[in-house]
């Protein structure tokens, strides 16, 4: 498994204390061979100028270029506004082109948003790369040794991904799966981003690569140190390398909480740094490394699966739930339950309302038949489906000890001794599936 450790170093104030917070994670991080890569805005990078290029060249540390293309976007989106045509808020044009509400909640008519969403766009897509290039030189005046690689951001457009990749980009670290803001709907892991709508997969690979903000959903570095959540995290990680082919873990630290961290705390991280040092199935690589790894063993988005016991301490006997995307699909299932509780669906959305890619009328299992013949089993089902669209199902149980023999589906899987994953492709109507194992 793939483990890269980022930290934001961002603030206009207390500079001071966010040069003694990265210096304090450095130390403690480098210690254990641990190399970091730095989120970090054009205008601050000479303020930690000296320090990254000391890790640099010792400890392989990296600079990753935090994008804000908001305040652009706006001002190009007010140029309209000034012409008396378009709502003045900027925001109300959604991350995927889609028609936005006007002020007070009017949509513009269809042909007038068309003609200047679309005159904006282009606007963009042309300066954007010129932007981003101009922001990455600001680094570069600071760094010269930094080569264009990774990037980040807050808020985030499919036409950012498009300027990022002409701007000799290679990802776009910040997705937040379950931001109803910016991301909602994204896959939890490493994925390539639509070129339609930042925050799906797309079917095919294409030249950016879609970085979460970080694996573990942490909020709180000096409480989650207290309770060893950041050990709990990745072991659960590191328990599901099992049946993924390709995994990566995104940690990210701010330097300014390190600064604030006390002692105890500051032993506990030590010793979690210890801990990912010592794992046999880490390979511990600055960011820009990790995405290499990706795109050359990913020609696509990479079907991966999380698989979490819910409740921890007494409540660790409490239901299993796996967590699962691919280029096409995103499905959550509970233990118990074949079909998936949660569906964001990637390539046949519930149109123009389908900003996150949510399906909320899932399709049901009609009929289920398992039989045992010997040394086989077999296990025929249908579903019925209003439309064509990527789907899955769980059949929960330990199936070890068997194979595939035949099956219809797209793929079936076996995720330990918890249960059998079978991906589907459905059509309008019934689907007759079967899946045929034998010892």
């Amino acid at each position: 498994m793939n483990y890269a450790l980022i930290s934001k170093v961002i603030g206009d104030r207390d500079r001071g204390k966010l040069r003694e917070g990265a210096r304090r994670l450095a130390k403690m991080a480098h210690k254990y061979g641990i190399p970091i890569t730095w989120a970090m805005a054009a205008d601050t990078a000479r303020t930690l100028a000296k320090d990254l290029t000391a890790w640099h060249n010792e400890s392989g540390d990296e600079p990753l270029l935090m994008v804000d293309i908001k305040p652009l976007w706006d001002a190009s989106w007010q140029h309209h506004v000034a012409r008396g045509q378009a709502p003045r808020d900027a925001s109300t044009q959604t991350q995927n082109g889609a028609r936005g509400p006007g002020p007070a909640g009017r949509a513009l008519p269809i042909g007038i948003e068309t003609e200047y969403l679309a005159e904006h766009l282009v606007n963009m897509r042309e300066k954007l790369p010129k932007f981003i290039t101009a922001e990455w030189g600001k680094l570069t005046r600071a760094m010269p040794w930094a080569e264009p690689g990774t990037a980040g951001a807050v808020w985030k457009h499919h036409v950012l991904l498009h300027a990022l990749e002409k701007a000799g980009f290679q990802c776009l670290w910040g997705y937040h799966h379950e931001n109803a803001e910016t991301d909602n709907g994204a896959p939890f892991g490493c994925f390539y981003p639509s070129a339609e709508q930042h925050n799906f997969s797309a079917p095919s690979a294409d030249g950016i690569v879609g970085i979460p903000y970080q694996s573990p959903p942490i909020e709180n570095v000096r409480a989650a140190l207290l309770n060893d959540t950041p050990l709990q995290q990745l072991n659960i990680y590191l328990e599901n390398c099992a049946w993924n082919r390709w995994l990566g873990y995104v940690e990210h630290i701010n330097a300014l909480e390190v600064a604030e961290l006390g002692e105890e705390t500051l032993e506990r991280l030590d010793a979690y740094f210890a801990h990912v040092a010592d794992a046999e199935t880490m390979k511990v690589v600055p960011l820009p490394e990790m995405v290499r790894d990706y795109r050359t063993n990913c020609q696509r988005t990479e079907p991966t699966f999380l698989l979490y016991r819910q409740g921890t301490g007494e409540c660790a006997t409490a239901k299993k739930a796996v967590f699962y995307y691919d280029a096409e699909c995103q499905l959550t299932f509970t233990e118990g339950t074949m079909e998936p509780v949660e569906m964001k669906n990637y390539v046949s959305p519930r149109g123009d309302a389908a900003i996150d890619g949510a399906e909320y009328h899932l399709p049901k299992i009609t009929q289920l038949l398992p039989t045992r013949q010997r040394s086989e089993l077999r296990i025929a089902l249908t579903l019925e489906s209003t439309k064509a669209m990527p789907y899955g199902v769980a059949i929960w149980g330990d199936h070890g000890g068997l194979r595939l023999a035949k099956s219809n589906a797209e793929a079936v899987a076996w995720i330990g001794e918890h249960l059998l994953f079978a991906r589907l492709a459905l059509q309008p109507g019934n689907n007759a599936f079967e899946i045929i194992l034998t010892i």
